[in-house]
């Protein structure tokens, strides 16, 4: 698709969420609600207008997903999310993130295998694909309803936290069903996986963030454009280097 119409129909996109979110008031419905009925619409009408026809023929690569929505996704989690209040229930959060994230996808295999009939191995692959996701929608419900502060940080501390067991668990699941065998080798690595992730993601984050930090209080504050810029350029290297630490192993 050449990159003019790319930036036609994102900005049709952005338009037609804009005016939804001035709508929400009047229909008393939560905004994600809103966007996923206006997604369903356009998928219904496409048929019929030329460009909405366009519209949905507009996929989105992995790439512009890995390297651009997630790090903005992650990085605004992060950066709302109380710290004091993330150490303070960091227990519960890691039970949420860990084996709470191995029963999720357990339960959604387990559902997915017996609901479609598929290989058992396989339904548990999706599990862990499916079970870590981004509760953006959610935070957002919460904020709308005044859920109470702790339950805001549980759910997005889970959600920072839960993806190196998603990652490593889905690896285990592929290696098991690609080699038909259970060995320890693979165990051992799964869990070797575990703790680079878990702490590699951390030890990266935390230098870059350093590094930034300390770039900003050398530079003039007289511009407030700084801080945004330097903190959008950290979203970039924090993914590249997470990504080249995958490739070590």
């Amino acid at each position: 698709m050449p990159l003019a119409e790319i930036i036609l129909i994102t900005a049709v996109l952005l338009t037609l969420a804009m005016m939804v979110a001035s709508l929400r008031q009047q229909l008393l419905l939560p905004y994600t609600v809103l966007l996923v009925l206006l997604g369903m619409l356009v998928d219904q009408v496409s048929p019929y207008f030329a460009v909405a026809e366009e519209i949905s023929q507009f996929h989105i690569t992995p790439d512009i997903v890995f390297f651009l929505f997630l790090p903005a996704l992650i990085f605004e989690s992060a950066l709302s999310l109380d710290a004091r209040a993330l150490l303070m229930n960091i227990i519960p959060i890691l039970v949420l993130a860990i084996p709470g994230m191995l029963v999720s996808a357990f339960l959604v295999g387990a559902g997915v295998w017996y609901s479609l009939q598929i290989h058992f191995m396989t339904a548990l692959l999706f599990g862990a694909l499916i079970s870590a996701t981004d509760p953006v929608a959610v935070i957002e419900l919460f904020k709308e309803l005044g859920a109470p502060r702790r339950l805001t940080v549980l759910v997005e501390g889970e959600s920072l936290l839960n993806d190196a067991t998603a990652i490593v668990l889905f690896h285990l699941l592929l290696a098991l069903i690609v080699r038909g065998e259970f060995s320890t080798a693979a165990a051992n690595e799964a869990v070797i996986d575990f703790f680079r992730v878990f702490g590699g993601g951390i030890l990266v984050g935390a230098s870059i963030g350093m590094l930034i930090g300390e770039l900003m209080s050398k530079l003039r504050y007289g511009y407030r454009s700084i801080p945004i810029v330097l903190s959008f350029a950290a979203m970039r290297p924090v993914c590249l280097c997470n990504q080249w630490l995958n490739t070590l192993y």
